[in-house]
Parts: structure tokens; sequence; C-alpha cells
């Protein structure tokens, strides 16, 4: 619903079916990948790096679709095994986190980013960065435990309406707004049928 509320139409891929045969950089602004099982990594690689060159922005959540180092470098991205003895210290959270439940961060895995909006800064005790979650030229990444943690329901670790204003801030202004707004606003119709004074049976 965080989409549909800036005018944007939402349409959902199942990844059984393979990745899309078709060009969609003339027609989605955002790709959101929240999937760990699709096996076919090189080919996903080479469709997220294609359509990124073609204008396309990306959200993976959770997870990256790859964790091969010439995949990540391609995002100025570099990752490093942690440890369980590596203590973390936070040196920067960003406002619109912690918005209905706490973060969680993992030292299992250590991510740094160039050219990024960091949103989570941790440094570790082996003098590492790990960075869970941020807005980059591509798109915008958040690991596991910075987007939803579930509990009897899904609570937002991130505030999702500023974050995916961040996210898409140079496409909203040049939303199509659908058919069921006038002018970026919802439409509440109300009928009032009188016909009963003359029809009793209704």
């Amino acid at each position: 619903p965080y989409l549909e509320y800036y005018g944007l139409a939402v349409d959902q891929w199942d990844l059984s079916n393979g990745l899309p045969k078709f060009p969609i950089w003339d027609r989605y602004a955002l790709v959101v990948y929240w999937d760990s099982t699709y096996s076919k990594k090189q080919e996903l690689e080479r469709w997220v790096l294609e359509n990124i060159k073609n204008g396309v922005k990306f959200l993976f959540i959770d997870s990256f679709p790859s964790e091969r180092s010439a995949f990540l470098s391609e995002l100025g991205i570099t990752l490093k095994q942690g440890k369980d003895n590596v203590e973390l210290k936070l040196e920067y959270k960003d406002p619109i986190l912690d918005f209905e439940i706490v973060h969680q961060v993992f030292s299992n895995k250590f991510v740094d980013i160039k050219d990024a909006q960091t949103l989570l800064l941790y440094s570790g005790n082996n003098g590492d960065r790990h960075v869970p979650i941020a807005s980059t030229w591509w798109g915008a990444f958040a690991l596991k435990g910075t987007y939803v943690i579930t509990l009897q329901e899904d609570l937002f670790v991130v505030e999702p309406f500023k974050f995916y204003e961040r996210l898409l801030k140079d496409v909203l202004p040049f939303s199509l707004d659908p058919v069921t707004t006038e002018n970026g606003r919802r439409i509440l119709t109300i009928h009032i049928d009188g016909d009963g004074v003359n029809q009793r049976p209704e």
C-alpha cells in the first residue's frame, strides 16, 4: 500500500516462472526484490545489472540477490565474513529507523558501500564498518532486521513512507495517478437511494 499511496501501480512477479523476458525499463521505476531462493544466480546478476544500467532502481530486502564479489563490486558493495566474537558499536542511526520496533543487527557478515546515504552504521572492534541499510545511486538495500521484523504481525523497522520518498525522489514528481484518484486524492463516492419511498419492498 505504500507505493500505491504515491499513485504508483504495483505488479507482483512469480520467480518460479523465471525472470521477465520483456524490457522493464520503460514501465517500471522500481523493482523490490525480496527473495533468497532463486537458484540461477548468474542469470539474475546479469538481469539486475542490465536494468540498473537502463535506469531501473532496485530495493533488496533481507539479503542481496547474490553475494558473489564480482556482482557486489558493480554496486559499490564489499562483503566480509564476520566472527561471533566481534563487538559492534553504533556510530549512526537515521531518524527514520526504529519506527514500530527497534532494529536488529547481525555480525556474521560485514557490509560496506561507497557513494551511498548510510541509514545505519556500526563499527566492529576489528576495524570493519557494517552498513545494513542504505540508499544508493542504484536504489537501496535493507538487510535482515532493518526493514520488517515479524512477531505476531509485521512491524516496520524503517518508516516506509519516508524511506520510499527518498528512494523514489527522482520518480515521484512524474508519477501518474491511477483511475481511482483525482489529482492524487482518493475519491469517496456516496450514493443515497430514495426509491424506497415509492417502492416499499426496497
